[in-house]
């Protein structure tokens, strides 16, 4: 009985002895986790301000009235836009979104067109301006879809011309020739007529009693906007009896 009670006494001792432990193991332990907690916390904490001082933007360039090109293209903005104009006799001006699918496929074309024509130390410039981004251009110039295309003549920001022709750089490059050269070349003789049908595989004429009447300007107008075909004009009795037309009568030639 004494022997059993002593046992007893025993196995009551470690199991106390052995509770005292697990507790310190415990608290170890937890003393631990958080301390690693809070050690995690702080490398968190520390990670987030460094991403956080990463993507802090830098501080905007400010716009003055130099003009910086991107691939040949003159980059516009309100404060530089009418230094351009006035530099510039004849300047296309893109206006355009940097969401906008069509002016990113347009983006590469007019870069190429621009290079060519600067190539040519040509009178004839290219520009861009963000349209998003530079709203009171947008607004003066009544922008509502992307990309559109407008062209300067001589400073004039009153009265710029919308551009209708084929977009790609030769498309470009020629309406833009067509829109600032002499257009529709007059004949004032059989002879000059003769060279200039002659010269071409399909070509149209106008003969008008008046080049200056309302029927040869509007004959002008389309043969601005149409690149692929050579538009020519007379008022020329002896061109008329040539070609047995009479006034005020469009004709097509071709070989």
């Amino acid at each position: 009985m004494r022997t059993r009670t002593l046992l007893s006494i025993t196995l009551l001792g470690l199991l106390l002895w052995a509770s005292c432990i697990q507790a310190d193991d415990d608290n170890t332990d937890e003393s631990s986790e958080k301390q690693t907690e809070t050690s995690q916390e702080t490398k968190e904490e520390t990670s987030a301000e460094v991403e956080e001082e990463e993507t802090e933007e830098a501080p905007e360039k400010e716009k003055t009235t130099e003009i910086e090109e991107e691939k040949d293209v003159m980059v516009l903005h309100i404060n530089n836009f009418a230094r351009a104009l006035s530099e510039n006799k004849f300047i296309l001006v893109e206006f355009y979104a940097p969401w906008c699918g069509h002016c990113k496929q347009l983006e590469p074309v007019y870069a190429e067109a621009a290079g060519k024509l600067k190539e040519e130390e040509s009178e004839m410039r290219l520009a861009k301006v963000d349209a998003i981004e530079e709203k009171e251009l947008a607004e003066e110039f009544d922008i509502g879809g992307f990309p559109t295309l407008k062209l300067f003549i001589n400073g004039d920001r009153k009265q710029p011309v919308d551009f209708t022709g084929k977009r790609s750089a030769e498309g470009i490059i020629q309406w833009m020739k067509r829109r600032t050269g002499p257009g529709a070349p007059v004949l004032n003789s059989a002879e000059s007529a003769a060279q200039f049908i002659g010269a071409h595989n399909i070509c149209v004429v106008g003969f008008f009693d008046d080049l200056e009447g309302e029927a040869a300007k509007v004959f002008r107008e389309v043969a601005l906007d149409m690149t692929d075909t050579e538009f020519g004009l007379t008022a020329t009795p002896e061109v008329f009896q040539k070609y047995e037309v009479k006034a005020n009568s469009v004709v097509l030639f071709k070989k």
